[in-house]
C-alpha cells in the first residue's frame, strides 16, 4: 500500500521589495517604518504569511 502525502501552503513572496524593506527595517530597529512596508507588502501579496508573522510581533 502506497501512501501519499500532499503538503498545501500559501504562496510565500520574500522576494518582493516591500518585504525585503520591511526586513531591513525590523533588522534596524525602525518599527514604525517596518509596519508601514509589512502593511504594503501583504496589500501587494496577501498570501505572504511570513509578513503577517513579522507584523504580528511588532504590533
Amino acid at each position: 500500500m502506497l501512501i501519499m502525502s500532499v503538503d498545501v501552503t500559501l504562496a510565500q513572496n520574500t522576494d518582493g521589495y516591500a518585504f525585503q524593506r520591511a526586513i531591513e527595517e525590523y533588522r534596524n530597529g525602525n518599527t514604525a517604518s517596518a509596519i508601514e512596508w509589512f502593511d504594503k507588502e501583504i496589500k501587494e501579496h496577501p498570501n505572504n504569511g511570513y509578513a503577517y508573522l513579522y507584523l504580528a510581533t511588532l504590533r
